[in-house]
């Protein structure tokens, strides 16, 4: 399936969210009323938030429903070729990704290529008593993932987990899913904070992957979100200005064909 870069048009600085691309149904086009305040309008009271984020993954995820999944499925393969072409991924010993949903960029290509070169990679797995997310290391995608909490595909039960300590460190490089991302880094997430608690800490590259479209001018931030390094999606790489340590920032282009993925880099030590 050929890449869809072509069919999607650059976010615009507008406060209304572009359709996005093979959506079943068409959405509104007026601006959301939460981001009234900043960008003039009927609200001219500043609003909390918890509030504007609520509304923002509202609307998001109708979109999201409206997506046809042979689209995505495309976005995720230009997605992925971005991604390989940042020297952060392939020079990292430790990939910290995620398995997706139904709704999400599927970066299963950037995961079997590290794996094919001998590197580590740990996917979230929900622990029920802490209530909280632990990464675990895989071997195989296909034999080690299960269905999990959330019907997410996770590892499975009896992998040890990594210790968090170790995943902190700068040459492991996280790549996070989200509903929406700005130029700043700012990610908005699903309102768990799950995200936020496994990314405390984290001194390497941060690199949100999302859609074109989900790259808005802001997304309202609190203090305890995490930022984003670096935002990819199907058309732009984005390192944020804000942030020194990400990945070098590549020049904007349609999605990338690479002849080859990553070269074997030297083994690293690490404690384990």
């Amino acid at each position: 399936m050929g890449c869809l870069a072509d069919m999607l048009a650059p976010t615009q600085a507008t406060t209304a969210l572009p359709r996005p691309p093979g959506a079943a149904r068409a959405w509104p086009s007026r601006p959301l009323a939460v981001y009234s305040a900043v960008g003039g309008g009927r609200m001219s009271a500043p609003i909390p938030q918890a509030t504007e984020k609520r509304a923002l993954r509202k609307r998001i995820r109708h979109q999201l429903a409206a997506l046809a999944q042979q689209t995505l499925d495309a976005i995720g393969q230009c997605v992925s070729r971005r991604i390989l072409l940042l020297p952060a991924v392939c020079q990292a010993p430790v990939l910290a990704a995620y398995a997706a949903t139904a709704e999400e960029v599927d970066i299963n290509e950037v995961v079997e290529d590290k794996l094919r070169q001998g590197g580590k990679v740990v996917l979230p797995r929900y622990d029920a008593a802490a209530r909280c997310y632990r990464m675990v290391a895989i071997a195989d995608p296909d034999a080690d993932l299960v269905c999990g909490h959330y019907g997410i595909r996770e590892p499975r039960p009896e992998l040890p987990p990594e210790d968090p300590a170790h995943l902190r460190a700068a040459d492991t490089v996280w790549l996070v899913p989200g509903l929406a991302f700005d130029p700043q880094g700012n990610r908005l997430g699903h309102g768990g904070g799950y995200y936020d608690r496994l990314l405390a800490g984290v001194l390497g590259p941060r690199i949100g992957v999302a859609q074109d479209w989900q790259i808005l001018p802001r997304v309202p931030a609190q203090a305890h979100d995490v930022t984003m390094t670096v935002v990819v999606s199907e058309k732009r790489t984005l390192q944020s200005p804000l942030v020194h340590s990400a990945p070098q920032t590549r020049k904007e282009n349609p999605c990338p064909q690479i002849s080859s993925k990553c070269s074997p880099s030297p083994q690293v030590s690490r404690k384990s």
